[in-house]
C-alpha cells in the first residue's frame, strides 16, 4: 500500500500529521505491551477483506490506519533512541 502512493519515504513522512509535545509525550509513555494491544485491536479491521484479495477498497479503508501506525512507530522509536542516547 505504501508503494502504491508513489511517494518517496521522505514525502510520506512529511505528509503525516504533526503532533504537539503533549501528544508525543503521551505516545512515548506507553509500553511495548500497549503497542501490541493496540495492534491486536485493529485485527478485525485489517483482516476483514472478504474474498482474500487486497484491492483498492481495502487500501482506501485501511491506509489511514497505516499512516497513523507509521506516525506512532516513528514517535515511539524516537523516544526509545532518546532514552538510549541520553
Amino acid at each position: 500500500m505504501i508503494d502504491e502512493t508513489r511517494l518517496s519515504f521522505t514525502e510520506l513522512a512529511e505528509s503525516l500529521d504533526k503532533l504537539d509535545e503533549a501528544a508525543i509525550h503521551k505516545m512515548q509513555s506507553t509500553s511495548v505491551r500497549d503497542w501490541a494491544r493496540e495492534s491486536m485491536d485493529f485485527r478485525p479491521q485489517v483482516y476483514a477483506y472478504g474474498d482474500g484479495r487486497l484491492g483498492y477498497e481495502y487500501s482506501y479503508k485501511n491506509f489511514p490506519l497505516v499512516r497513523t501506525r507509521l506516525l506512532e512507530a516513528g514517535v515511539r522509536l524516537a523516544g526509545l533512541l532518546n532514552e538510549i542516547y541520553k
